[in-house]
């Protein structure tokens, strides 16, 4: 169907452009910042840092998978260099750049996948990756809710067995030792370095600090501890950092002092011995996200000036560079590829902000190409992830939490945007709720979360198990998913971000709440369909979506007289009708799967899509049009 949209009264050039979104940060005062930084430790606490995001599956019903009780590996145990597509996972988002990459070899070469095995920590786990190197499998976890004495447990890859488990002294030790870890550990040069935080004590002798484990034993080779600080209430923040053999973590110097005299560095250490190299100036929050191409890049927060996305040099830890970001971002999400960086928004518990994914240049950090997820201008109440990078696209997840698995529809969309534009390149809507970020291997994007079973029975439908789904980096079709069931006290858990190594997925398998029992999942290729009681549950709820050609007609301003095709094909779930609305107050008067409009006037026309399913669900998606 052809339209043409005339006589319109032409605007002024501001009038018809997009919203730009102010890139300004408030003065934060020191007691509010203090709270804000309370606010995200308490998250990091309660939740995976990262567990953000959530998956689902939609109409298209993916293949499910069968449950195995084997053990059985074909584990190879190559290490090989990290690089940005790692062969191990040896730290968060598998290498420095944080793209989440992984080798083809790393991931299960087979049509569907099963169970090899399961393995319990014992207590409550509070990072979102398992990292899994030199043939282990690592697992942070936390024994106390209150002191914060925590511990690691190594996995076999293969076996599940555990090569060993450490854990910090009983409260009142003389001796200190590991507490809460909220960060994913990096294992370097058979060491495994992690941060960790105290919790309520009244010992002279606190948990919390920065450590460094033998790798392969679990003994403490070094570590600073509370009584080794230069200054009381020292604290270690943020996920440790390896490249280029160098170790990269924050360091908040003066915790107990006013918020306005807070002074937190970005320091790098010798991995070996703990030896600090260089430490950048300070700031009141500073946290180094991702390195490439000799830089490191992060945040830096302040109680008496704007918020900055900053560069150092990772040779000095001078300062390259920093940019404001927009109001009330306290932390970010980043990747490194290609000569750029890439970011997601952050505060994901900020609902009145839209999700938003934006490309920064290396050079002097301006911002090169900004897209928003929130369809229609819609206040935001989704979840965002972090961003995965491979062969110039672009992968974030959002979604919604709820808390009943009954809530009918889709709870998680994923995203294929152009590296080089932001342009959407297919969106994926499913009905799994999906929990932290998207990993990439080859052609396939894996993620992971909650969902109830394909058949679930009548009484037993709010009971939600750990989902992971593989889907085609082509246009987001869906390879095979797989609901991990072990029994009745799986209910209520989630599994976190899928890691590939070794030819398997790897998820942590995390409960609901505080004081569970948290593991690891490993995931192993195999021939055999799954059976029903393994598939996540499907959405037939449609959702819509607007393609346009041009491509990104809806993010650019495009000359009067333009045509431009609206296709409706891309909408997800069960379709009967389609319905056009062109301009805000305008009836739902066009109907088919596509448009053409054709741009005569000087100004923006909203253009929106319903469709509705066949027991009458409907959904909305609209796009601006603009001229000069």
């Amino acid at each position: 169907m052809r339209t043409r949209i005339s006589n319109w009264k032409c605007r002024t050039a501001a009038a018809g452009r997009h919203r730009f979104i102010s890139l300004t940060a408030p003065i934060i005062t020191p007691e509010a910042a203090a709270s804000r930084d309370g606010y995200v430790r308490y998250q990091l606490a309660e939740r995976s840092p990262r567990s953000v995001g959530t998956l689902a599956t939609t109409g298209i019903t993916g293949t499910a998978l069968v449950e195995a009780d084997s053990n059985e590996s074909d584990e190879s145990g190559d290490s090989g260099e990290t690089s940005a597509a790692t062969k191990e996972w040896a730290q968060f988002r598998g290498e420095p750049g944080r793209a989440g990459v992984a080798a083809a070899e790393s991931a299960p070469d087979r049509d569907y996948v099963t169970t090899a095995w399961l393995g319990t920590s014992g207590d409550t786990v509070s990072v979102g990756e398992p990292i899994v190197a030199d043939g282990a499998v690592y697992q942070p976890y936390v024994v106390d809710d209150k002191t914060f004495r925590g511990g690691v447990v190594a996995f076999e890859a293969g076996t599940s067995e555990e090569r060993w488990r450490h854990l910090a002294p009983e409260y009142g030790a003389s001796d200190p030792g590991i507490g809460r870890v909220t960060e994913e550990p990096a294992v370097a040069d058979g060491l495994l370095l992690l941060t960790s935080e105290a919790g309520y004590t009244d010992s002279a002798v606190e948990y919390g600090g920065l450590h460094a484990l033998d790798a392969q034993t679990g003994e403490t080779v070094w570590q600073k501890t509370p009584e080794d600080y230069e200054t009381p209430n020292e604290e270690w923040l943020g996920t440790p950092l390896v490249a280029d053999g160098t170790l990269y973590v924050s360091h908040l110097t003066n915790a107990g002092a006013d918020p306005a005299e807070q002074q937190t560095v970005v320091e790098a250490i010798d991995p070996a011995t703990g030896e600090r190299q260089w430490r950048t100036d300070g700031a009141y929050r500073s946290y180094v996200e991702v390195a490439g191409d000799g830089a490191l890049y992060g945040m830096e927060t302040h109680t008496d000036a704007e918020n900055e996305f900053v560069a150092w040099d990772a040779s000095d830890g001078s300062r390259l560079w920093g940019v404001e970001v927009e109001a009330g971002v306290n932390f970010i999400d980043s990747a490194f590829a290609d000569g750029s960086v890439y970011r997601t928004g952050g505060n994901q518990w900020q609902t009145s902000d839209p999700n938003r994914v934006a490309s920064y240049s290396t050079d002097d950090g301006s911002v090169e190409w900004e897209t928003t997820l929130t369809p229609g201008g819609e206040p935001s109440e989704r979840l965002v992830s972090a961003p995965a990078v491979a062969d110039g696209t672009v992968y974030v997840t959002t979604a919604l939490e709820t808390d009943s698995g009954t809530d009918p529809g889709v709870h998680s969309t994923v995203y294929a945007l152009d590296a080089d534009t932001g342009d959407r390149r297919w969106t994926h809507d499913i009905a799994t709720e999906l929990h932290g970020d998207p990993s990439i291997a080859d052609d396939t994007v894996y993620v992971g979360g909650r969902a109830r079973a394909e058949d679930a029975a009548e009484g037993g439908a709010d009971r939600r198990y750990p989902a992971v789904h593989a889907l085609s980096t082509a246009d987001g079709t869906e390879r095979w998913s797989h609901l991990i069931r072990a029994g009745d006290s799986e209910a209520d858990t989630r599994a976190s971000t899928p890691v590939l190594a070794g030819g398997r997925v790897y998820v942590n398998r995390l409960e609901t709440g505080y004081g569970g029992s948290d593991g690891v999942a490993a995931l192993e290729g195999t021939a055999e369909a799954p059976p029903s009681r393994n598939v996540p549950a499907a959405s037939d709820t449609p959702i819509a979506r607007i393609t346009t050609d041009p491509d990104g007609a809806g993010s650019t301003e495009l000359d009067a007289g333009t045509t431009v095709v609206l296709d409706g094909g891309a909408s997800s779930g069960e379709v009967e009708t389609y319905e056009w609305q062109l301009g805000e107050k305008a009836p739902f008067s066009e109907t088919g799967e596509t448009i053409e409009v054709t741009l005569d006037f000087c100004g923006t026309l909203d253009v929106t899509l319903r469709v509705t399913g066949p027991d009458g669900q409907q959904s909305t998606d609209t796009v601006s049009l603009s001229t000069d």
